[in-house]
């Protein structure tokens, strides 16, 4: 009995040391993924495409460190624009027949923000109170954490933690759209690296179990001058 009372301590000692609470997960994953670096840089400058439904679409993404953030994505010819000028929103769709800037409303920054890569989304959340861990899953064949996060509009996102190397290596989120729930995981598929900080080169979107595009990084530059004014809406 009594040596069986100690191999059940012993289990229980190294079941402890090997846990991990969400704060240090978030934790290691800011150093694994270098945001601490990232933060001496001024500026973020991102050349890339989206692929959509076979759709390629060429995008810049324009980042600053006081939360000024661009998306400018072509379709035929055209520019989609996104943009946060540290107050506000504002976007041009031509798609809608017009070139005209709108001021987006307030309740829908937060989707501009997340382009916003100075900044770790799991962070965020738990500095707010709203991120948990929800147990493991394995991601290609391999161990990861499970982080249950809340969105500003209520709904759930779920974010997958490496448990070797603490990149984040997949997010999943539930959507509705035209009445229909779909699923949409993201995987990370190639991590890039520019001095100390790892960003996902390549992903791999998913809607219910079916790939249905992707998102790749051609170029990735740091300390680019950018001027204030492309974030100002005119």
């Amino acid at each position: 009995m009594k040596k069986l009372f100690l191999v059940l301590s012993m289990v229980a000692v190294v079941a402890a040391a090997n846990a991990q609470t969400v704060d240090e997960i978030v934790k290691k994953n800011y150093q694994a993924q270098g945001y601490d670096k990232l933060q001496k840089a001024t500026s973020i400058y991102v050349e890339g495409k989206t692929v959509q439904m076979g759709t390629e679409l060429p995008m810049v993404m324009q980042m600053k460190s006081d939360g000024k953030v661009k998306v400018t994505m072509s379709f035929n010819g055209m520019d989609i624009v996104t943009a946060y000028d540290g107050q506000k929103g504002w976007m041009i769709n031509p798609m809608t027949g017009s070139d005209t800037p709108v001021e987006i409303p307030a309740e829908q920054l937060e989707e501009i923000k997340k382009n916003d890569m100075y900044h770790s989304q799991l962070q965020t959340l738990l500095s707010a109170g709203k991120l948990n861990l929800s147990g493991e899953e394995d991601v290609n064949g391999k161990p990861a954490y499970k982080l249950e996060g809340e969105q500003a509009n209520g709904s759930k996102i779920y974010f997958f933690v490496d448990k070797d190397s603490f990149l984040l290596v997949k997010t999943s989120v539930s959507v509705n759209a035209m009445g229909q729930d779909m699923t949409v995981d993201s995987y990370v598929k190639e991590t890039g690296d520019v001095d100390g900080f790892k960003y996902p080169k390549l992903s791999a979107t998913f809607v219910n179990g079916q790939e249905s595009g992707s998102v790749s990084f051609d170029k990735f530059e740091l300390n680019k001058e950018i001027d204030d004014a492309i974030f100002m809406m005119k």
